[in-house]
């Protein structure tokens, strides 16, 4: 298999024409075409109406609680700070 990376022009029928190295062989071939897009600003929306579908706390467990658990583990290190 043989890769070759060709430059060309998308045109107003949305067709692109190559013309490949006398070298490539004849037969079958495999074309991808990767173009630039224009950057859409992220629409507020998406994201939040996902997040407001969770649940805000599924464990059940405060802040508080986890800081404590968390200072537990540290104390049980035995490390004096």
């Amino acid at each position: 298999m043989q890769t070759i990376e060709l430059e060309t022009i998308i045109d107003n029928r949305r067709e692109i024409h190559l013309k490949l190295p006398q070298e490539a062989k004849l037969g079958l071939a495999w074309v991808i075409v990767q173009y630039e897009v224009d950057k859409q600003p992220a629409s507020k929306g998406n994201m939040d109406d996902f997040l407001d579908t969770l649940p805000l706390n599924p464990s059940g467990r405060s802040h508080a609680d986890i800081l404590h658990q968390v200072q537990e583990e540290r104390d049980s290190w035995g490390v004096e700070a």
